[in-house]
């Protein structure tokens, strides 16, 4: 029979503890803007976001550019004792090493960064790129935040930090909470719901619903783009007498699904 009692701490939560134990310890007084490329350290298990190989394509451009180029902009690091740490410019230090450079420019974390902020960061940061995080690797995100446990993020946090939705956050919770010591080592959260299904054999796929709904939700609104283009958003008290005249009595139920979407210090402020 399996074991579906689950841990008190995942490998990568220990890792994070071992992180800080490190961190905590005395820091090199002052810190190079450049690194070699072998003393850049990678911990992909913390502070690369996706779960999927890099893109050949993005790392082949960027190297390119270095070649008319002196540099491209900085990477981030996370200062741990004397070692750094990659939290930000996986594809830029990947077109570094293609393009036979030595070193590379570096911006540090503030020296009061935790780890757990920093890969905190490592998700801002990624979802502010050009090259936008796919709502799979999201997903890949949000599930590697889930698989820490409860204590390390909440719902909410998890939510702001991977921009997944709370219904697909707890459906991976339950698959956690399913799965047990299994799913502490899947890193990818395609594969962790395909054996969830398996086990469970549910009547539909929660992934392929929310992923459908946000396929609707894009093609609707490219089509009021077209339509309107920037009229709803530069008038939105006219665009919310639209929606009023739209939705009638469904109007409140508009509003609750909204709230899924506004940051929890915007709801928190004036006018809510």
């Amino acid at each position: 029979m399996l074991d579906h009692q689950q841990p008190e701490q995942s490998p990568t939560q220990s890792l994070i503890e071992q992180l800080q134990e490190k961190k905590d310890k005395a820091q090199p007084a002052s810190l190079p803007n450049r690194l070699p490329l072998e003393q850049v350290m990678e911990e992909v298990d913390i502070f690369q976001v996706r779960c999927d190989d890099l893109n050949p394509s993005h790392v082949s451009d960027l190297a390119k550019l270095l070649f008319n180029l002196n540099d491209l902009e900085p990477i981030t690091v996370f200062q741990v004792g004397n070692e750094a740490y990659l939290v930000d410019g996986h594809h830029r230090i990947a077109a570094y090493k293609k393009a036979g450079k030595k070193d590379i420019p570096v911006e540090y974390l503030p020296e009061e960064t935790t780890v757990k902020e920093a890969m905190a960061f490592s998700f801002t940061a990624n979802n502010k790129t050009k090259l936008n995080l796919t709502l799979q690797q999201r997903m890949d995100g949000a599930w590697r935040l889930v698989r820490m446990g409860v204590k390390a993020y909440t719902k909410p946090e998890i939510k702001k930090l991977s921009n997944v939705s709370n219904g697909q956050i707890g459906f991976m919770r339950k698959v956690l909470d399913k799965l047990g010591t299994e799913a502490i080592h899947i890193e990818c959260w395609d594969e962790a719901r395909d054996l969830y299904n398996k086990r469970e054999k549910p009547k539909y796929d929660e992934n392929d619903i929310e992923r459908f709904k946000r396929e609707q939700a894009e093609k609707y609104a490219e089509r009021m783009r077209k339509e309107f283009h920037d009229k709803l958003f530069k008038n939105p008290e006219v665009a919310a007498m639209a929606l009023d005249m739209h939705f009638g009595e469904r109007l409140v139920d508009l509003f609750r699904a909204l709230q899924e979407y506004i940051p929890e210090e915007e709801l928190e402020g004036p006018g809510f």
